[in-house]
């Protein structure tokens, strides 16, 4: 097996990003075809273990990271994931705001933004766990 797998890297070759193959068909990675394979549920898991992982490593640098509750983190966690580090770095005053240890208007400042007209029930929930410092909110 591993023989073809080394064949195939070198023939299709590898790309992180998804791309239109000669076919015309979505692929990403060596060769995979997204549209007719897609993923499975267990590399879909996968993925988003990995994207959860960068996630936190990336918000360690925030000074403010340590001192948040778990709840807090993973409210940060989430957003990270739905819009990527550079997307979350944009709420500025939000960020302020959790570095102040004022959770009310970080929370304030999440629902001022478009990503929670955009992210409907999610956005709530988030917003109720910063606010309440519980888990389980709206």
């Amino acid at each position: 097996m591993e023989q073809i797998i080394e064949d195939l890297k070198r023939d299709e070759g590898f790309r992180g990003v998804p791309y239109v193959c000669t076919g015309g068909m979505l692929t990403v990675g060596y060769g995979r075809n997204l549209v007719s394979n897609g993923l499975t549920e267990n590399e879909a898991d996968y993925l988003l273990r990995n994207d959860v992982a960068r996630a936190i490593i990336d918000l360690q640098i925030l000074s403010f990271w340590a001192g948040l509750s778990s709840v807090r983190r993973d409210v940060l966690v989430n957003m990270c994931v739905n819009l990527g580090f550079d997307g979350l770095m944009q709420f500025k005053k939000m960020l302020k705001a959790l570095a102040d240890r004022d959770y009310r208007l970080a929370a304030d400042e999440m629902i001022r933004s478009r990503w929670y007209t955009q992210t409907g029930s999610r956005a709530r929930r988030l917003v109720g766990m910063m606010i309440r410092n519980e888990r389980e909110c709206v």
